[in-house]
């Protein structure tokens, strides 16, 4: 039997280390642009949200753009599927009618489905799905078990309660006496961080009294119901 040689040997392995680095380096290289192209998204978001009228068509669509970038350099990162369904998100609230909003929403759904089989424990997921079904009309199982899976996995999280909140308020006459103590418990926690967000949101829907009489009353839920 013949062997390779030594300095043979030394030269395959420092090939084969290189090609090593390389691929390293290339996905070190799409990672790392993917999170700096999510920070871009991100920022747009927060701009949308502090101001509404500034949200255009081809502004979501550029960002719909980044987002699929991201997701093919990295897909399997929960956060950005959550990313693209807010986007979504946006892209239905401009939509001139129902009818064309809902594929939107129907996207968008879609996406916290994948990012909630990639990150089953995070709050936000479960919390925004349940939400935009509920725009939808979609009280399928899916969407109850939203409530329970947002409650346990993050019950401190603001803005996980206050979209329990909204998806619950959305649904009110819908949904049953369990879950609308689960939206009752869904706005106590938030008015514990946030009682002005909840205040709006009870004074939008009209659910005022059936959900401030059901609540355990502290001095910011006292706000909140105010």
């Amino acid at each position: 039997m013949i062997f390779p040689s030594q300095p043979r040997l030394i030269k395959v392995f420092i090939f084969a280390l290189s090609l090593l680095v390389l691929a390293v380096c290339y996905f070190c290289w799409r990672w790392g642009g993917a999170d700096v192209t999510s920070y871009s998204v991100k920022y747009s978001i927060e701009r949308w949200q502090k101001d509404p009228t500034k949200v255009s068509v081809s502004d979501i669509d550029a960002a719909l753009a980044k987002t699929d970038t991201m997701i093919n350099a990295w897909p399997q990162r929960a956060e950005y599927y959550d990313l693209k369904a807010k986007v979504l998100w946006y892209r239905a609230v401009v939509a001139k009618t129902p009818t064309e909003a809902n594929p939107f929403l129907l996207d968008a759904i879609e996406m916290h489905d994948h990012a909630i089989s990639l990150r089953p424990q995070w709050p936000y997921s479960w919390s925004s799905r349940s939400l935009l079904k509920s725009y939808v009309g979609q009280l399928d199982d899916d969407f109850y078990l939203g409530f329970d899976a947002a409650a346990k996995y993050g019950p401190w999280e603001k803005s996980s309660n206050l979209m329990l909140l909204e998806a619950g308020l959305v649904s009110w006459g819908e949904i049953g006496s369990r879950y609308t103590s689960l939206t009752v418990q869904a706005a106590e926690r938030a008015a514990a961080h946030d009682p002005q967000s909840v205040k709006v949101l009870l004074k939008k829907y009209g659910k005022k009294y059936p959900v401030c009489s059901q609540m355990q009353i502290s001095p910011r839920q006292t706000k909140a119901c105010s």
